[in-house]
């Protein structure tokens, strides 16, 4: 666990960015489930769009580029920039990439996946919390009687 003067510092600086822009996919606290907010009349979301698309889309895609372009280019001799460095610079080219895939796909399908996750986590829950749908409500109260019925029965065998 983070100190509490971290997580607070985090929680006050996320409340100013919250004015500006939000997130299109969140999570609910409360309802413990993704909410889904369509940028459509929403300008918070379709800043958030307009951001992620300068600055990470468009903005550093294109200086990382470069610097693998210049790096490509460069001589084995005179190399463009340290081995540890074209390393770290090939790194943050995969995640850039990784952001720009996520950030396409929450535009396009972010509705359909937040609908899967939740009714993925609907299902977690009803196999390990024991929730059952209500159609086999009645199905669970008859096993749970037998259940009972059969230890009376073994107990009465047994002799205890």
């Amino acid at each position: 666990m983070a100190p509490p003067y971290v997580t607070s510092s985090f929680v006050e600086h996320a409340s100013k960015l919250r004015f500006f822009t939000e997130c299109p996919i969140q999570w609910d606290g409360i309802r413990e489930c993704l909410r889904y907010k369509s940028p459509v009349g929403n300008v918070k979301v379709q800043m958030w769009h307009f951001s992620m698309f300068l600055t990470v889309d468009t903005t550093t895609s294109a200086a990382l580029l470069y610097t693998l372009v210049q790096a490509g280019r460069s001589s084995s001799d005179k190399p463009y920039m340290p081995l540890p460095i074209a390393l770290i610079f090939a790194l943050l080219s995969v995640l850039v990439y990784y952001v720009v895939v996520n950030h396409v796909m929450i535009t396009l399908y972010g509705k359909d996946a937040v609908n899967g996750w939740n009714e993925i986590v609907k299902i977690e829950g009803q196999r390990v919390g024991g929730m059952v749908p209500p159609e086999l409500e009645g199905a669970k109260k008859t096993l749970s009687k037998l259940n009972y019925s059969y230890s009376m029965i073994t107990q009465e065998v047994r002799g205890g």
